[in-house]
């Protein structure tokens, strides 16, 4: 009898002032990190994607989505597309990681400089909400950024959902 308070779950607090991939964001936790559902493949862009990364309509992409799952829980959905010309789809697939983990490991042309990203929350789409294993009335974080290179140009746009019971995101404000 009475109220019981139970402690949130283990869950990841981060800034979003430093442009990391989600496994380094994960690293370090005391969980157990997994991935399910990945799917690489070259795909034409779509409208969205062309102009965000600057190319014409149906352009060759590299295009990569995965589920990243916390002890046995899925915890993030990441849809991450690179142009073609940059990015081969089997040298990713080797690779084992986000597009984004990717590039930011590259030594060469092009190399990661910053992004523009946009944080708001969202329903997800009924295959997003599968992947998470959501209901369809649960709101997710939804991280959309475009990733450019030292010339700023775009070399990656990502459409990335996180489930809110884990993930914790703050930015760190300064005045001027």
């Amino acid at each position: 009898m009475g109220t019981f308070v139970n402690p949130r779950r283990l869950y990841v607090e981060s800034g979003l002032e430093v442009l990391i991939s989600v496994e380094d964001l994960l690293a370090g936790r005391e969980v157990t990190v997994t991935t399910a559902n990945t799917w690489i493949r070259q795909e034409a862009a779509l409208p969205k994607a062309a102009k965000r990364l600057k190319l014409p309509e149906g352009a060759p992409l590299t295009v990569i989505s995965r589920t990243y799952l916390a002890d046995g829980q899925p915890v993030a959905y990441l849809m991450e597309a690179s142009p073609a010309t940059l990015v081969d789809a089997d040298d990713l697939a080797q690779a084992g990681v986000s597009l984004l983990a990717y590039l930011l490991t590259q030594t060469g042309d092009p190399r990661v400089s910053l992004a523009r990203a946009h944080l708001s929350p969202v329903l997800g789409t009924e295959e997003i909400c599968a992947a998470l294993l959501v209901e369809p009335t649960d709101p997710l974080f939804f991280l959309e950024q475009t990733v450019f290179d030292t010339e700023t140009r775009p070399i990656c746009y990502a459409r990335n959902y996180y489930v809110p019971d884990f993930f914790d995101f703050h930015v760190i404000r300064r005045s001027e």
